[in-house]
C-alpha cells in the first residue's frame, strides 16, 4: 500500500492526476476538471498545459482539400499489397506473367516451359 509523500505515516488514497504522486485524503486537492491533484502546483501546471494544447489546436493549419480521398487510397494500397502477399505465397493462382516473376525473381527457379519439362 502507498504511503502519502507528504505524511509517511498516512495511506495514499488517492494518486495526483499530473504527477502521479500518492497523496493522503488531507493533500489531495480537487482540479477545475475535477481531477484529484496533490497541490496547486500540479493544478497550476495542469491548467498552463491545457491553455498550451488549446493554442496549439487553434494554429494547427487546416486540412487539405485532398483529405477525403486518404482513406480509399490507403483501403487500395492494403488491397493491393494483400493480393500481391497472397500470390508470393501461392504463385501458381498469379496471372502467368506474374507468377514468372515471382518464380524467376523471388524463388530463383527458372518459368516451366509449355510443355511442363526442362531440356
Amino acid at each position: 500500500m502507498s504511503v502519502c509523500l507528504n505524511h509517511t505515516d498516512r495511506p495514499a488514497g488517492n494518486r495526483c492526476k499530473s504527477c502521479l504522486k500518492p497523496c493522503c485524503e488531507e493533500c489531495a486537492t480537487e482540479g477545475p476538471d475535477g481531477g484529484i491533484y496533490c497541490g496547486q502546483t500540479c493544478i497550476e501546471n495542469m491548467v498552463k498545459f491545457n491553455e498550451r494544447v488549446a493554442e496549439m489546436g487553434a494554429l494547427k493549419p487546416p486540412g487539405s482539400p485532398l483529405d477525403f480521398l486518404r482513406a480509399p487510397i490507403l483501403i487500395i494500397l492494403a488491397l493491393l499489397f494483400a493480393v500481391s502477399l497472397y500470390w508470393v505465397v501461392e504463385p501458381t493462382s498469379a496471372p502467368a506473367p506474374i507468377s514468372r516473376f515471382i518464380q524467376t525473381t523471388i524463388y530463383h527457379h527458372p518459368p516451366t516451359p509449355k510443355g511442363g519439362k526442362h531440356k
